[in-house]
């Protein structure tokens, strides 16, 4: 059996009213549209570094009894910088109900911040490998949860 070189990462679909989801256009690799998102370090919690992670990467303050965990799952030749080939990726969920959306504030990684519908991200030639399994895989059981968060406010 090949071994191979894993990492594991958190990452958020971020949702606002309209369903649209905020995605960051990466200026370092791997490059094109991309959640907010990031590597998990030895012994962090997944749900406490999405939560920085959005911070970081967008300025956008999420409390974490906001963010919904969807599931862990690897998504093998997705490479990032780093060297890895395969990632385990803890995904998580939010709605954000005010309006308007908060000001984003992309940090060095991204050259700016869209919000794109899902037809958008499905025509895009340049959406990330884990966006676009992310939206393949899982965009119905998102949906759901969305709507089920909306109620619950």
């Amino acid at each position: 059996m090949r071994r191979r070189y894993w990492h594991e990462s958190v990452g958020v679909i971020v949702l606002d009213s309209t369903m649209k989801i905020l995605c960051l256009r990466r200026r370092i690799f791997p490059f094109g549209f991309a959640l907010p998102a990031g590597h998990l370090e030895v012994g962090e919690a997944p749900l406490l570094a999405v939560s920085k992670e959005i911070r970081e990467e967008t300025g956008v303050v999420i409390p974490t009894s906001r963010l919904i965990f969807v599931d862990t799952f690897d998504i093998f030749g997705d490479s990032c910088r780093r060297g890895s080939d395969h990632h385990r990726w803890h995904l998580f969920v939010s709605v954000l109900t005010s309006q308007p959306t908060p000001r984003l504030v992309v940090n060095d990684e991204a050259s700016s911040a869209i919000w794109m519908n899902v037809e958008e991200i499905k025509r895009s030639k340049k959406v990330s490998l884990p966006l676009r399994y992310i939206i393949d895989i899982y965009w119905n059981r998102l949906v759901e949860m969305a709507k089920l968060s909306a109620h619950s406010l």
